[in-house]
């Protein structure tokens, strides 16, 4: 092969590495489910204005995974997770944090007629 003026010789070796796995964002997700048990768990105690915030902050983070794993999910190299996929699990979570949040509301109305 005969190199011009143009080039240095080098073919292909100035490109980043695109052969790494892309795995979808599990731990992101668990963290989801652990702040929606803290959320859950401050119900009893009568923790209700830190609990529903704790709800809140849950439901955030859910959509920045949700988020996360579409992007992840574009490229060419991601790996699927067995089981559960983490949309999946990230959609049960939200829908819990909205029942747990509406139970806090609740029961932050109940003490507010009191």
């Amino acid at each position: 092969m005969e190199t011009n003026d143009w080039e240095d010789g080098s073919i292909g070796l100035d490109r980043p590495f695109v052969d790494e796995l892309v795995h979808s964002p599990t731990r992101l997700a668990w963290a989801c489910t652990a702040a929606l048990a803290v959320s859950a768990v401050l119900i009893p105690f009568g923790q209700l204005w830190l609990g529903y915030f704790t709800g809140v902050a849950t439901t955030a983070l859910c959509m920045v995974v949700t988020v996360i794993d579409r992007q992840r999910r574009g490229s060419p190299n991601y790996v699927a997770t067995p089981g559960l996929q983490v949309n999946q699990h990230v959609r049960m979570v939200r829908i819990a944090a909205f029942i747990v949040c509406l139970i806090h509301i609740i029961r932050l109305a109940q003490q507010a007629a009191q």
